[in-house]
């Protein structure tokens, strides 16, 4: 770092980083104003120092989200500390293109910007483009990745990105309860109610969540597919077998006994 430098140049740099340390100690302080008049004085002796840049981007995301209190006492819009924010992530990615770290700053950060911000759409898509090719592995990123597609409409491809995330983290709970929550809100409760499941066997058995996870499922409308449509066939009538009559035996007269036997002894003579 220090390579080449003269000690007037040492002298600078050991100046920034210690302003920058403050800076970072003010942030966790959350004395905002301190912190940021710090960073930026870093970043006028060091312009060129990504992690400065990130710090400055950090700052003023929480202050957007009300996380740390605003420097000024004045009411200045959430949407100025979105824009500072995004500048500072942008100028990290611009320093080192090929950062993961920066990508992932700046997509995270569009993904928290309402959806109203002008052009925020297509920033959107390529920070989380970029943030996801150069790291591939995070399942995490390609979750959020599909929170911001869900968010837009196209939920064809945050489906994708939700089961991209599981396949990259098999027990994954946040993406499956992902799964469960668009196929809900898009009334296919078979899948919800599955993905619903996989959840909560994802889960810690002894975590809260586990309690709402069930309840939400347990609400589900029941599936269609398990619902009887078709009027049952009425029971077979077992089959009639009639009682075969035994014949009614003939008696015969005295009479015709003799003829009968007088018949019988001309056919068999002795």
């Amino acid at each position: 770092m220090v390579l080449g430098l003269g000690s007037m140049g040492l002298i600078q740099v050991l100046r920034a980083d210690t302003l920058a340390s403050d800076a970072h100690w003010a942030y966790i302080d959350r004395d905002s104003a301190r912190s940021s008049t710090n960073i930026r004085k870093a970043l006028l002796i060091l312009p060129f120092q990504t992690s400065y840049y990130h710090e400055l981007a950090q700052l003023n995301q929480d202050i957007a989200l009300g996380l740390i209190p605003p420097p000024t006492q004045e009411t200045v819009a959430p949407d100025i500390y979105w824009q500072l924010a995004i500048s500072a992530a942008k100028k990290e990615t611009e320093l080192e293109p090929r950062s993961r770290m920066a990508w992932k700053d700046l997509a995270v950060l569009y993904s928290l910007v309402s959806t109203q911000t002008p052009n925020v759409a297509a920033w959107q898509i390529a920070a989380f483009h970029s943030a996801t090719t150069f790291d591939p592995a995070n399942s995490l990123l390609f979750i959020a990745y599909g929170d911001v597609l869900e968010a837009q409409g196209n939920i064809d491809a945050a489906l994708s990105n939700y089961l991209l995330a599981i396949t990259l983290k098999p027990n994954s709970s946040v993406g499956y309860y992902r799964l469960a929550r668009i196929y809900r809100a898009h009334g296919d409760y078979e899948k919800s109610s599955l993905s619903y499941k996989q959840t909560i066997l994802k889960l810690p058995q002894d975590s809260p969540e586990v309690l709402i996870m069930q309840q939400e499922l347990d609400s589900l409308p029941v599936p269609a597919s398990s619902i009887q449509t078709t009027t049952p066939a009425p029971p077979q009538q077992p089959e009639y077998h009639p009682i075969q009559e035994s014949p009614t035996p003939t008696i015969l007269t005295e009479e015709e006994l003799r003829r009968r036997q007088a018949e019988d002894d001309f056919q068999h003579p002795q």
